[in-house]
Formats: C-alpha cells, structure tokens, sequence
C-alpha cells in the first residue's frame, strides 16, 4: 500500500516538472504575427502621390492608385522591395524589417525624362568590311544606370549586351560562320540603350559587308613560269587558293585535255579551302595527249557550286612542252 502511494506520488510529479519544462521551452518559441505594411510613394521634387508604380515585396507585386498607396501583409521578418515607374529611377532592392502593424514606407522617386544619347564612333556609316576583323565602339551618355545592347546585321537576338560598367565595344571576323562568312550586301549595326527609367536611346550605322571566299590559281612555291602547275611523271599538279574572307565549299575543278583528234574532260573533286589556304590538286595525263606539247585549259568551280567574291579569275589555259 505505502509502495503504491510512493509511485503516485513519483509520477505526478514528473508530470508536473515536464509541464513546467514545456511551458519554459514553448517561451522561447518566436511567434510569427502578420503586420499591414503600407508603401506611400511621392516624387522626390513636388512631393505629390505616384500613382500606377510598381511596388514589389517578397516576389508579390502591387500598383500604387491614385493616392501612390499600396499595401501588404506580410509576417514579421526581414523581406527586400522594389519601386519601379516609367519615367522614374528605379529604387532598390532595399531592405525592409517588418513587427509593426500598418508600418508606413514612404519612398521618394526621381523622375527622369531624358533619353540616353548613343554614338557609334566606329566602323562609319557606308564603310567596307569582310576582309579583317572589325571592331563596334560606341559612346553613350547618360547620368544613370543603364543597359545596353548590340545588334549586327538587323538580327532579332542581341550579339552582345551591359551595362554602363562594360566595355563599349566588341571585336569579331566578319568573315566568320558566326557572322557574315560567305554572304554579301548592306548591314546595319545597332546599339540600343534603356537607362534605370526605361528611357531609350538608340544609333546605328549601315556597313557594306562582302565576306565571300574566291578561289583563284595558287603557287606551287617552286618558282615556275606558269606558277600553278608542275609536271612530276605523268600527273599535271594545279595549286588552288582562297584569297578571299570566307571559306570556300566543294566545287569541281575541271580540266580539259587538248589531243589532235579530240578532248578530254577530267573532273576533280576539290575540297573545301579556308581564307588564305592554297591546296595541291593532281590529274593524270590522257594518253596520246602531248603531240608533242600538251595542251589544256583549267577551269575552277566549273558548276558555279561557290559564291564568290569575283568569278571572272577561274579560267587559264596551260602548255606543257613535250
């Protein structure tokens, strides 16, 4: 019986000692409270409401009305916000702490109508490119923030883009697969800036761009009369060279065989040639065709299969003295 009165009495007060440790520990416990937090927004010089800004909190946003009031209900804590409107500096991120209710942040905008003034000061307007890298520097004046964006040949997506703390320019080859290699015609470069109150401003130039390959009779290095050919046994050598920007495709180059009687037509496949690149073309000669001289003519890309930048050089006759 005592026992029994002794482990009642050991259990109830157990109970109580974790009651009264739950009651500590709930204490320490931080109750999170919803406030009304209220954003007024005034023009920084006539103090009047803002009315149509863009006020965002936490990733939630709000318009001002008419009063350039708006509101949020946010639990207490530390959020960051955001006011933007056209024609105004924006303003932040900035940092907010929130524990009181109808807590009242009043922020002041500065309203900005002038449009930034942008000047491409190179390439100039109407200048020829194709045939070494180029260079796009710009100027831009604008006592804000800003961004900026390059746009070459009219194209939808920009080249490049900043800010005011980027450079201002932007080196690339034309010639290149990337740009213009290959193609021919007029382009426009294009530079487009929108400062921190969305104002805009904007230059571009109009550039003659041929960055075609062309594809000419090369040197066999050697020194010849006839400097793109060479005998060696009997195969005729021709050297093939792209003098041009772009790079050259496969084509044919034909070569036709002059005999007493008749002609023969040989057809060789030719590889592709970067700019600058001379190649090593062979063919073997007919038989019967050095009576006692060998003649025959050379025609390069004989189907027209590359666009270059001239195609009235790709025909030469030739003699080997028999």
């Amino acid at each position: 019986m005592t026992n029994n009165i002794y482990k009642k009495i050991s259990i109830l007060t157990l109970i109580v000692v974790m009651a009264f440790i739950l009651v500590a520990c709930s204490s320490n416990v931080p109750t999170l409270l919803k406030y009304n937090v209220i954003f007024e927004i005034l023009d920084d010089d006539t103090d009047e409401p803002i009315e149509g800004a863009e006020v965002k909190l936490d990733g939630q946003t709000k318009i001002t009305d008419s009063t350039g009031v708006v509101s949020f209900e946010k639990y207490n804590g530390s959020y960051q916000y955001t006011v933007e409107k056209d024609q105004y500096i924006k303003v932040g991120p900035i940092n907010l702490v929130v524990n009181n209710d109808n807590e009242i942040e009043t922020v002041t905008m500065t309203e900005d109508l002038v449009d930034p003034t942008v000047v491409i000061t190179n390439p100039d307007d109407g200048d020829e490119l194709g045939s070494e890298e180029v260079t796009v520097e710009w100027f831009i004046f604008e006592e804000h923030s800003y961004t900026w964006e390059l746009y070459l040949g009219g194209a939808t997506f920009p080249q490049v883009e900043g800010d005011q703390d980027d450079p201002h320019s932007f080196t690339f080859d034309p010639a290149s697969p990337d740009f213009f290699g290959g193609h021919q015609g007029v382009f426009r470069f294009r530079i487009e800036v929108t400062d921190a109150a969305n104002n805009r401003g904007s230059d571009y130039i109009d550039v003659i761009i041929d960055a075609r390959p062309n594809i000419v009779f090369g040197s066999s290095g050697e020194g010849y009369y006839i400097d793109w050919l060479d005998t060696e046994g009997n195969m005729l050598f021709i050297y093939v060279d792209n003098e041009g920007p772009g790079s050259a495709g496969n084509s044919i180059t034909r070569v036709i065989f002059y005999r007493t009687s008749d002609t023969v037509i040989e057809d060789i496949d030719t590889p592709p040639i970067d700019p600058g690149e001379n190649i090593e073309l062979s063919v073997e000669f007919p038989p019967n065709v050095f009576n006692p001289d060998a003649d025959f003519e050379v025609i390069l890309d004989y189907d027209d299969d590359v666009d270059e930048t001239n195609e009235n050089d790709n025909e030469d006759i030739g003699i080997i003295i028999g």
